[in-house]
């Protein structure tokens, strides 16, 4: 674990560096005063309430007031263009700001993420409104029951809930990418409190950025079974026979055209620990979007124009990343 030391705004370090030459230079003139008077024999009491006089008058008593004053007009200023500052100095750091580093998720796109493509093994990739109404069937009824195995997965390794609005919206409460399969399970009509009564939840390994995968484990009538969810490279160490090469490919082209890609995985497991997760059989990629803000580009752009930097960040993949920052026009 790693601490950063938080930095000071521009004008309290200005301030600090102007008060420590101020001091200096006091102290010497001071001392030089001082000295000549001891060397005309002048009274001891007359020099040190002489050097006192003058320490205390060289502190520059209106200068506090005159920044105060200064910044209390910034922030007035900001208030009108609806930025809330909570500190004073914090105003004068605004304006000096020459990068800003921001967030991907949630920041520069809405948070809203939705699944849109699907690739399941031997179908190849597939849209989810095809396969959820129906229009694009190719009279294969193998790639409806993937299709199903694929959303089941994602419903039952699954930590998120969902709850109607009154305005007809639908609200997430949990993380989004579980919200977002949690949907696409709606969407193909899936019953989740009917799954979690049929097959039990045991145990599981929930999500962690250092894992990059998450675990659930369901009891049913054969034993136990484990459904995984996670980046494509960790997954599929986990799987028997996956074609390892196709699916990186797979990966990386929906990567490139800005989507988010999750690996789904299932099968017939020992134990509920990380080391029972073997010879699982995967079950496909889904892909996820996030729509950019309406006024993200625009921001970027002024923020540009204004001698700002502005950089990304995410944890998303390097291609997916790449996509949205051509997007944004960075």
């Amino acid at each position: 674990l790693k601490y950063i030391e938080s930095v000071k705004p521009p004008l309290i370090g200005r301030m600090e560096k102007f008060t420590h030459i101020v001091a200096t230079l006091m102290v010497g003139v001071i001392a030089i005063i001082a000295l000549a008077e001891f060397l005309r024999d002048t009274d001891p009491t007359t020099i040190l309430l002489t050097s006192v006089a003058l320490a205390v008058a060289a502190i520059p008593e209106g200068l506090p007031v005159a920044l105060t004053v200064a910044l209390a007009i910034s922030v007035s200023r900001m208030a009108k263009r609806d930025v809330v500052v909570r500190k004073l100095a914090a105003v004068e750091g605004l304006g000096a700001c020459t990068l800003i580093a921001a967030d991907k998720t949630g920041t520069l796109t809405v948070n809203e993420l939705s699944v849109q493509r699907v690739y399941l093994p031997g179908a190849g990739n597939l849209a989810v409104s095809d396969l959820v109404s129906g229009a694009e069937q190719s009279g294969s009824e193998s790639e409806h029951t993937a299709f199903q195995q694929l959303v089941m997965a994602g419903l039952l390794c699954n930590e998120a809930r969902l709850e109607d609005q009154e305005d007809g919206s639908i609200q997430v409460f949990g993380d989004t990418v579980d919200g977002a399969l949690l949907k696409l399970a709606r969407e193909a009509a899936m019953d989740r409190k009917q799954l979690d009564q049929q097959f039990p939840r045991s145990s599981r390994i929930p999500y962690e950025p250092s894992l990059a995968f998450a675990a659930s484990f369901h009891q049913f009538e054969d034993g136990c079974q484990a459904y995984v969810k996670g980046a494509a490279e960790i997954v599929m160490p986990f799987c028997r026979g996956a074609a390892a090469e196709e699916i990186l490919q797979q990966v990386d082209e929906l990567a490139s055209q800005g989507y988010r890609v999750i690996a789904l995985a299932q099968g017939s497991v020992d134990g509920t620990t990380q080391d029972n997760l073997c010879d699982l059989e995967f079950l496909g990629l889904v892909a996820l979007i996030d729509p950019l803000r309406p006024s993200a580009v625009e921001t970027v752009k002024r923020c540009r124009d204004a001698g700002v930097a502005v950089r990304m960040i995410t944890g998303d993949h390097p291609k997916t990343a790449l996509e949205i920052g051509r997007q944004l026009d960075m």
